[in-house]
């Protein structure tokens, strides 16, 4: 791990290297950087002295070493998790020799060079997201995996935390969160406060036909009190939406959509075991530049 880490952090050397000599050849031999035709590496031996060949090689062999050092011990990581039998030593010499074999073929018998750097793109292109979710889960996980659960597809077994067998949740991909906005945070504490307004089940019906799976109201309850069966409350919690009542301060928020702005809602919760419900912060962020157009 700590030689990954290291190498990922050497591939900062040759990449502020061609930037700054990409720079200098700019400056030097513009006819070399031409956007029709640009010549980086004769633009470099045309300004570089002799005795600068050393240093050069060195930062080419420093460069290839550390970004084929993180490749090739992410992708034996890869296939000794896709193929058990390979323990992590085996599977990374097998891929490097695989893929050495691939790159004289493809180099040299077949002229697959355009070929295989336009192949380097897309996967790099199809990666990165992944790689930013993958980042996002560390910081969100603060670092801490269960080192026994991540070996379930490697002991040919399923289950545990990290196993998902419910396919793609495309509606909870939007993140859709319904505020009802009825003013009603304004009788808090008061006995009007009982007398609130509240969703029909037709309207509950409607927000989840439409895909929505959080609700929140600025009112008691979703539903009337005191409620006969509590209608909103079977149509949102049979679609498994989660609800939240007595919010305050949606009046806010209804005048920054007004005005034209973003406004990003997150529901906090505290995680209680065995419980239907729990207290949550709710907290909103609105962002942009208000664009509200003057009433006549």
């Amino acid at each position: 791990m700590a030689a990954a880490f290291l190498s990922q952090i050497a591939t900062f050397l040759p990449f502020l290297f061609g930037l700054s000599t990409a720079s200098i050849i700019v400056a030097k031999s513009a006819e070399h950087m031409d956007p029709a035709a640009p010549n980086y590496v004769g633009g470099l031996l045309a300004i570089a002295p002799t005795w600068y060949f050393v240093p050069v090689c060195l930062i080419a062999l420093i460069g290839g070493m550390s970004t084929g050092t993180t490749s090739l011990y992410g992708t034996g990581l890869d296939f000794s998790s896709v193929f058990a039998s390979f323990t992590r030593v085996r599977a990374t010499v097998f891929v490097g020799t695989l893929s050495i074999v691939f790159i004289f073929v493809g180099r040299f018998a077949a002229n697959l060079t355009q070929s295989i750097s336009t192949f380097a793109t897309l996967i790099i292109t199809c990666t990165a997201p992944w790689m930013v979710i993958m980042m996002l889960g560390y910081v969100t996980r603060r670092g801490w995996y269960d080192p026994d659960a991540l070996q379930v597809f490697n002991r040919r077994q399923r289950g545990g935390r990290y196993w998902f067998t419910h396919g793609w949740n495309w509606r909870g991909l939007t993140a859709s969160i319904v505020l009802v906005a009825t003013g009603w945070s304004a009788h808090w504490g008061t006995d009007a406060y009982l007398a609130h307004p509240y969703l029909t089940e037709e309207a509950a019906a409607l927000l989840v036909e439409r895909g929505v799976r959080t609700v929140g109201i600025d009112a008691l309850s979703v539903d009337p009190t005191p409620a006969a069966d509590f209608p909103a409350h079977r149509v949102l919690c049979g679609a498994h939406a989660v609800i939240a009542e007595n919010l305050t301060g949606l009046d806010r928020l209804l005048r920054a959509r007004a005005d034209g702005l973003s406004v990003e809602v997150s529901m906090l919760p505290i995680r209680l075991g065995g419980a239907d419900g729990a207290p949550v912060r709710a907290v909103a962020r609105v962002t942009g530049q208000a664009q509200r157009v003057p009433q006549e």
